[in-house]
């Protein structure tokens, strides 16, 4: 897994030292193959949301771990950042290819997060993870739906929130592999999804940073496909329900890069 932009813990002292609880978000963004037809949608989407982030009071003081993936690589692009600190993405750091590795991705994800926490921060922090991708796993050798489950429903137990953006898909059957519904997004793979689902993922964080949970948003999750004529989207509750074969496998899980 390729690092850069490593955690300076010495760019955090004031925010460590604070006497309230801080956010520490950890974003697992999709690099594959088929984000090509949206790229400067999630450029822009994506350095949008930081911009978001830093503009809000609630979410001002947040450090960011972005993560990117696909079957070639997954690379840690800034480690517990302070806000103003992360790189903004453009065509050269964001270049779609390869397949969908995607419980894998989380995992190391989780696993990045676990040791920035132990080793850079002093534990008085509530860690939001957003994933985001428009397929569904296809690619992954070591994690299963069932131990990605496990090791997500062992993060929530330590008081971790999961927000899940999914393209093309019904999201909230995240709920499968550990993510409550509450925190899912479903929305369509377009230039105008892409940008509208990210602003929904900053709504969410700033909720999140000023309430503790995201009951807030809705309690079912959020459908925002589809556009009226005057190219507002409409965002509905998840309605949809999951579905797992008799002996508990999850079927569909071959989905596009």
């Amino acid at each position: 897994m390729t690092r850069s932009h490593s955690c300076d813990c010495s760019d955090h002292r004031s925010y460590i030292g604070h006497e309230t609880r801080k956010l520490f978000v950890n974003f697992v963004l999709d690099e594959t193959g088929s984000m090509s037809g949206v790229l400067h949608a999630t450029i822009n989407g994506f350095n949008e949301y930081v911009n978001q982030l830093r503009r809000n009071h609630a979410t001002r003081g947040a450090l960011l771990t972005l993560t990117k993936f696909n079957s070639i690589r997954t690379e840690v692009v800034c480690a517990a950042a302070l806000l103003s600190d992360a790189p903004r993405l453009n065509a050269d750091t964001y270049r779609p290819d390869g397949m969908t590795p995607l419980y894998d991705a989380v995992a190391r994800a989780i696993n990045e997060a676990e040791h920035v926490l132990s080793q850079h921060l002093d534990g008085r922090h509530d860690v939001l993870f957003v994933i985001q991708t428009d397929g569904q796993e296809n690619d992954s050798r070591v994690y299963t739906w069932k131990s990605i489950k496990a090791l997500i429903e062992r993060k929530r137990t330590e008081g971790w929130t999961f927000v899940f953006l999914g393209a093309n898909q019904d999201a909230w059957n995240a709920e499968r592999w550990g993510i409550p519904r509450a925190g899912t997004v479903s929305y369509d793979h377009t230039p105008r999804g892409t940008i509208h689902a990210f602003a929904v993922a900053a709504n969410h964080t700033m909720v999140y940073a000023a309430t503790g949970n995201l009951a807030a948003t809705t309690a079912n999750g959020l459908d925002i496909r589809g556009e009226n004529n005057d190219g507002a989207i409409t965002a509905r509750q998840g309605t949809g329900t999951n579905k797992t074969g008799d002996d508990g496998d999850v079927p569909g899980t071959t989905g596009q890069a």
